[in-house]
């Protein structure tokens, strides 16, 4: 697999061409002037997919490079220091590099313009476009929706057409459909440009947005941080647990991109849990060290990667797939001392991991049915906590802690749930005894979540 990224500008040897027996006549002349090559999206079996640039429009060739053939490598973002800031293309750089820094983001020239910076030959002429890069694993959309208003004012002003590409590792979208809102969005990936839906009209990491924050607005919640309260959960409150949903949209989108009509892999499965830590490591900044959506995010993200690989509506397929991920080794996840998965070793549980291997059967064959009939989110809460094997009142209150969970979940729901008055009432009394044990069922929390993600897309 090759080191270098899509949009890498390569100074390579110039007799590289001479490999090249199908080469065009105006190759070798091209690279003699510009020994410079830019690595291409599509997949190769080994070497790097390379594209000579030529001095006319339509020269254009595709070929393989190997790392000995490299003189130096320059990234999109190498190239931002060589940008002038006079000129019709250099203008309308800055202006969108400071649009860009006022909104929390970095862009980075690529196309005719970022080849000019790099080989310092001319390849932009007066009507040339400029073309953009945003790598978008931390972007928020109100930060893009922020950044193309100023694009297009810049465009306005200057007379400069500007497409932006939102790259997701070796996945691209263009930013003005991104944010369309429409129904499907075309991707360019190294397989090709494929059309992915977006269910609902939503994009998949809206959805698992969405899905956090519609588990977070559910009250009551026995335990739990809810509109009432904080629960047991004395280092949580409702706006802390909204930000750091919010914080997880673009780890979600960077998910739904990479995974995106692949085929699940190690490597991609790999991808994917680096993807999930670092996420990780920014739900912590936002929540001040306090884990507030780990369990959701590893459930979530696998459901969000599965869906992507095959942009289907079923429930049940998306659920197959995701397990088929969560059974793939992470040689890069090190060994887990979650307090989940040491309760769940303690006590025997199946645990987070378990579920997702298993192919998340609380979600879908208890969570998820119970919504789709109108059942309320508490009593669908109400029904996880009396069947399962919660490791986050385990690992707080132990067996005991379950136990009496349970218990008081399965009077709740035969007194009518949260429809009747004695139904509420053993909700509070069942908050009531967590909150003795210091217990709070986290983990149903999180299959809950699971299960209005795949209600709304599904």
């Amino acid at each position: 697999m090759s080191v270098h990224r899509v949009h890498e500008l390569l100074r390579v040897d110039p007799h590289i061409a001479e490999r090249w027996a199908c080469r065009p006549w105006w190759v070798a002349s091209a690279l003699e002037g510009a020994p410079w090559v830019v690595v291409r999206r599509t997949a190769a079996a080994q070497g790097i997919a390379v594209g000579v640039r030529g001095c006319e429009r339509g020269q254009r060739y595709g070929a393989l490079a190997f790392p000995p053939d490299v003189r130096e490598a320059l990234a999109p973002e190498d190239l931002i220091a060589r940008a002038r800031t006079s000129g019709r293309l250099g203008s309308a750089f800055h202006a969108c590099w400071d649009a860009a820094r006022e909104c929390g983001i970095s862009v980075a020239p690529i196309g005719a313009y970022g080849f000019e910076l790099a080989s310092g030959s001319p390849a932009t002429h007066a009507r040339s476009d400029l073309d953009l890069l945003i790598r978008a694993d931390a972007v928020a959309r109100e930060a893009l929706h922020s950044f193309d208003d100023a694009r297009r004012k810049i465009e306005h002003e200057l007379g400069v057409a500007i497409d932006v590409e939102l790259a997701f590792g070796d996945n691209g979208v263009a930013l003005v459909e991104a944010l369309a809102g429409g129904a499907a969005v075309v991707a360019k990936t190294p397989h090709g440009p494929k059309l992915f839906a977006c269910p609902n009209k939503a994009t998949l990491s809206w959805a698992a947005t969405r899905a956090l924050l519609d588990e977070l607005e559910t009250t009551p919640k026995p335990g739990l941080v809810d509109r009432n309260g904080s629960g047991a959960h004395t280092d949580l409150s409702f706006s802390r647990l909204r930000a750091s949903a919010l914080a997880l949209e673009p780890v979600f989108a960077k998910l739904a991109m990479v995974a995106a009509g692949a085929t699940p892999s190690r490597e991609l499965r790999e991808e994917i849990g680096e993807i999930g830590r670092r996420g990780e490591r920014a739900m912590l900044v936002e929540s001040g060290g306090t884990n507030t959506h780990r369990g959701a995010l590893w459930a979530l993200g696998l459901l969000v990667a599965g869906a992507a690989t095959i942009g289907a509506r079923d429930a049940d397929a998306i659920a197959r797939r995701a397990a088929a991920f969560a059974r793939l080794p992470d040689r890069f996840a090190g060994r887990s001392h979650s307090n989940g998965l040491i309760a769940a070793r303690r006590f025997g549980a199946r645990g987070a991991r378990g579920q997702a291997a298993a192919g998340f059967p609380h979600v879908t064959k208890v969570a998820l049915p119970a919504l789709r009939r109108g059942v309320a989110a508490s009593d669908v809460l109400l029904r996880l906590i009396a069947t399962l094997d919660d490791t986050c009142l385990l690992h707080r209150g132990g067996a005991a802690a379950l136990g009496v969970a349970r218990r008081g979940a399965r009077e709740s729901l035969r007194a009518g749930g949260l429809a009747t008055r004695r139904g509420r009432a053993a909700i509070e009394r069942l908050g009531a005894v967590l909150l003795a044990h210091n217990a709070s069922p986290g983990g149903c929390a999180d299959v809950l979540a699971a299960a209005l993600f795949l209600q709304a897309i599904a």
